[in-house]
């Protein structure tokens, strides 16, 4: 996901009379929830198009200057710490889980002597050892084979190697020990959704709804319903998202697509303007 944030206007204008604006980008790298961040640098950004851009080098941020169509030298810029904290949510969540479930179950003897494996696998985890992580995840539960918060985290890495029959099975006994475990229904969903196996994915999200109604696992499920062509089915779970999670630009975006397929052109172009106009106001307009 790429973001655009203003820094000033400029007098500059593409060969087909498009106002540009001088900005900085930087994008939000996702396998479930973003794992990554990255500054991309000062961008000429498209008037009216929170999307388009054009990149920047240093020998056209030159030739403009000397025009007088750039401020020399560019304003600077920082990223917010919350942008920056959200581009690592991945791991900020996952270490919310193993800290939280840690800390609970510390007073257990068997728990207390799976806790530093764990978090030494945690440590390895959110710098991208998975091998690592795995390895210590696994003595964590020789130690503790029912350590929740160690079988989520060791299947998250397992997924993340490309290895997702083992993940599945991280995750199944996570559920085994808590059935209406909604994290470890929706992430064992999105397993079988890269098997292909939509039906069991369906069948999880509708679990990890009934268990915690998270906006999440009805944009989830929909997802997979748009994909196999129930348009119908499609809207009414990204609508129940929408509902659940005011702003939720991905939801509005997917249901115009479902909008169109079920032939309400009317409908989708009103969620094409309500997200663009949702992601206009999420930038942080900056005026030098």
């Amino acid at each position: 996901m790429e973001y655009l944030e203003k820094i000033q206007d400029t007098e500059i204008k593409t060969r087909s009379g498009e106002s540009l604006y001088l900005a900085y980008k930087y994008s939000h790298h996702l396998f479930i929830m973003p794992y990554r961040m990255t500054d991309d640098g000062y961008v000429l950004g498209v008037m009216g198009n929170s999307h388009r851009y054009y990149t920047l080098d240093a020998a056209m941020i030159a030739s403009l200057q000397e025009q007088k169509l750039l401020p020399a030298p560019l304003p600077p810029y920082s990223i917010s710490l919350i942008d920056y904290a959200f581009g690592h949510l991945l791991w900020i969540v996952a270490a919310g889980i193993g800290v939280s479930i840690l800390f609970a179950f510390r007073r257990e003897g068997r728990q207390k002597l799976a806790v530093p494996f764990a978090e030494a696998g945690l440590a390895h985890h959110q710098t991208g050892n998975l091998d690592a992580a795995i390895a210590e995840y696994d003595k964590a539960l020789a130690r503790n084979p029912k350590f929740v918060d160690a079988l989520m985290l060791r299947g998250d890495a397992y997924k993340a190697r490309g290895e997702i029959d083992r993940a599945i099975a991280d995750y199944s006994k996570v559920i085994n020990v808590d059935a209406r475990h909604a994290v470890a229904l929706a992430a064992r969903g999105t397993a079988f959704e890269a098997k292909g196996l939509a039906a069991r994915a369906i069948d999880d999200y509708t679990r990890a709804i009934k268990s915690s109604k998270a906006p999440v696992a009805y944009f989830l499920r929909a997802n997979v319903f748009l994909a196999n062509g129930d348009a119908a089915a499609a809207i009414k779970d990204y609508t129940s998202a929408i509902d659940g999670q005011t702003g939720f630009v991905e939801a509005y975006q997917n249901r115009a697509v479902a909008y169109e397929r079920a032939g309400r052109s009317d409908l989708a172009q009103a969620d094409q303007q309500r997200a663009a106009s949702l992601a206009a106001a999420s930038q942080v307009v900056r005026t030098v």
